[in-house]
């Protein structure tokens, strides 16, 4: 999501290309055998640092084109990515609990 929204909206640089289709959006969640926890944060990190220095050149006003929606504001997409990360984050939640039976409750 956040190599996906800033830089292919905002700033695409050679070889950024928005994902508009499942089917896309799908194949870049592959992972391979030589995938592990440690270069997946990393990974992300790094996403969210150019998402940060992408999102530091506009203001919130600011609106771009969008393949799908027509035009959206970096309002708009920093919205979007914060329900995005509490959905996945939620479901990364579920299988924990799936997982030991703690529902993280007190």
């Amino acid at each position: 999501m956040e190599r996906n929204w800033f830089p292919c909206l905002l700033v695409p640089e050679p070889g950024d290309v928005y994902l508009t289709t499942e089917a896309e959006a799908e194949a870049s969640f592959t992972l391979d055998a030589t995938e592990t926890v440690d270069r997946l944060a990393a990974a992300y990190d790094a996403a969210c640092a150019r998402s940060r220095a992408v999102a530091a050149r506009f203001d919130l006003a600011d609106v771009v084109p969008h393949p799908q929606l027509g035009e959206v504001s970096l309002r708009w997409i920093m919205v979007h990515l914060i329900e995005e990360t509490a959905r996945h984050a939620g479901h990364a939640d579920i299988l924990r609990e799936l997982t030991d039976g703690e529902t993280g409750a007190l």
